[in-house]
């Protein structure tokens, strides 16, 4: 299918928002923005919202992949609602073939409001939820090393955490059998950290 980008809607202290991407491709913005070298691409996204003086109503669900070399690629599936209330984040999952690397569901204090002075809103007493954890894939942890600059050696993260921004309660346990700074401008002031296990 060819690629292709649509948008409508109107702006102002009411409004509405459409806009689709179909088959869009990092390559199509290399000539006018400087971007990492990964290639990826949004095979389907679709954003819908609404708003009349006030938080937005939205909705948004998209799927897409990161290629991280020897032609292999991480495909990524996400939906999300927001509202007053905040953004619901139904479902994230990144998967490598079979195998996941990345679950994560949740609810944060994040307001939209296109209409207001301020578009994005962090309440930071209201509720927050978040459960995620990642999955050892070696190939994908090499790959976002040469994006970040950090190297992460067979790490495992679970997250599970519930109250608010500003009191969170709960559980996060990391471990990696190392993290190193690759980035030589950094690497001077991190040391590497061996066998991490941080509660």
């Amino acid at each position: 299918d060819s690629a292709r980008i649509s948008m409508s809607g109107a702006f102002g202290p009411a409004g509405e928002l459409g806009l689709t991407l179909h088959h869009v491709s990092s390559e199509w913005w290399r000539d006018l923005v400087d971007l990492p070298a990964a290639k990826w691409t949004v095979h389907e996204l679709e954003l819908t919202g609404v708003w009349d003086r006030g938080p937005a109503r939205y909705a948004a669900k998209g799927r897409g992949q990161v290629e991280f070399g020897r032609g292999q690629a991480a495909q990524i599936v996400t939906q999300c609602e927001g509202s007053a209330d905040g953004l619901e984040l139904n479902s994230l999952d990144v998967t490598e073939g079979q195998g996941p690397i990345v679950r994560a569901t949740g609810h944060l204090p994040v307001i939209v409001s296109p209409g207001g002075p301020r578009w994005f809103q962090l309440d930071e007493t209201a509720r927050l939820e978040i459960e995620a954890e990642t999955s050892s894939n070696p190939e994908f942890w090499r790959e976002l090393t040469q994006i970040t600059g950090v190297e992460l050696t067979d790490p495992e993260v679970r997250v599970n955490l519930t109250g608010s921004w500003q009191r969170p309660r709960g559980a996060a346990t990391v471990r990696a059998a190392s993290v190193a700074v690759t980035n030589e401008r950094l690497r001077k002031n991190w040391p590497r950290i061996e066998a991490l296990d941080a509660r």
